[in-house]
């Protein structure tokens, strides 16, 4: 079985062929191509179990991760698993590093989404939460719109600050800061990313313009909530 690590499938799947794979898949699965069935929890959601495979037999994977958002706390993960590859014959021949197949694959689906919803010509992107998601959902979208300015916004700030320095490094045709508050973020911004673990709208309605796109995806339990009712 090959190994691949978050280092391997990072070098071997940049965010644009990302982007490319998850829009494809999601028009698979429209399309009654793909057998995924509704995944499976336990301990309130801290251990998930995810499966899908082509209904053609091209072959199927089994995705299991534990959550632990008290993990940030003690300087650990706070997604932890692996994701293994079955081919057509049944072999597992591919276990990939779990938490980075779900940052880069879920920044990818919010690239999907920018790309189809978002103006064209948006140019400011605010994140909520600078978690282990966040890098990924800001090249998501960087990915697809000519971003100028990234607003990063966390609980303790410390990791937003941490976010904007290795942000800034990738992305030198970004203005990346960290700013205090949600909203301080939102005036002006284009698109706005949340990616918490919070049970609390993270956002006012009346601080979001006209013609914004919102990606909202930390919430993964029921009692979860980022976004206003409005």
């Amino acid at each position: 079985m090959i190994l691949l690590s978050a280092k391997d499938l990072r070098s071997l799947v940049p965010m644009p062929e990302a982007i490319a794979a998850v829009s494809d898949g999601f028009a698979r699965a429209f399309s009654g191509l793909v057998d995924q069935p509704q995944r499976v929890g336990i301990a309130d959601g801290r251990l998930l179990a995810m499966l899908a495979g082509g209904r053609k037999g091209e072959g199927c994977i089994a995705k299991i991760i534990s959550i632990r958002s008290a993990n940030i706390k003690r300087s650990r993960p706070s997604i932890q698993g692996v994701a293994i590859w079955f081919d057509a014959e049944g072999e597992p021949k591919l276990q990939i590093d779990g938490p980075a197949l779900t940052a880069i694959r879920t920044g990818a689906a919010s690239g999907v989404a920018t790309q189809i919803l978002a103006s064209r010509d948006a140019r400011v992107l605010a994140v909520i939460g600078c978690g282990a998601q966040a890098p990924d959902q800001v090249r998501g979208v960087c990915a697809v719109r000519d971003i100028e300015e990234v607003r990063l916004v966390s609980r303790s700030q410390t990791s937003a600050v941490a976010l904007a320095g290795i942000l800034s490094l990738e992305l030198p045709f970004c203005r990346v800061i960290p700013v205090d508050t949600p909203e301080d973020a939102l005036p002006g911004a284009d698109i706005i990313c949340c990616a918490t673990d919070s049970v609390s709208p993270v956002i006012n309605a009346g601080d979001v313009g006209e013609r914004v796109h919102v990606n909202a995806i930390g919430s993964f339990r029921p009692k979860m909530r980022e976004l206003p009712r409005e």
